[in-house]
């Protein structure tokens, strides 16, 4: 999953509990990017990608394998959302990706994920009911 940072996109894993969602930073992208960009042209997201992407299937797989707790603890970056605190959400599935928008008592958080729709709708369906709304675009 992604959200926009100011400059770039942080690459986030997600954990659904039975209390919460956890969000777990995976690694940021653009700057670097976005620096050789007018140099190299997209090869260089490309690359980046490439380098990093190995990197954190590692850490991902490590993270999976990890209490809540102590995947909250890897990172000062990692953080949680009591489901209590979603107001609601909103999910858009167009054909190439999903748009997920989180309103929280305290945030506002926009995430973009190339997981199938129909996934990514049960895992959240099953935990916040009727603070979903979902609807898919189709071409």
């Amino acid at each position: 999953m992604l959200t926009s940072l100011d400059m770039g996109n942080e690459r986030l894993s997600v954990f659904v509990t039975d209390r919460r969602l956890i969000f777990a930073s995976m690694g940021k992208r653009g700057s670097g990017a976005m620096a050789t960009t007018a140099l190299f042209g997209m090869l260089s997201g490309a690359v980046e990608d490439a380098v990093r992407g190995t990197k954190e299937s590692i850490e991902k797989g490590r993270m999976e394998k990890l209490k809540p707790e102590m995947i909250l603890q890897a990172s000062k970056d990692n953080f949680y959302v009591n489901y209590e605190e979603v107001v609601l959400v909103e999910m858009v599935g167009a054909p190439a990706f999903t748009l997920i928008t989180m309103v929280t008592t305290r945030d506002k958080m926009e995430f973009r994920t190339g997981r199938k729709f129909d996934v990514v709708h049960g895992l959240l369906a099953a935990k916040l009911g009727s603070k979903l709304t979902a609807k898919k675009i189709t071409d």
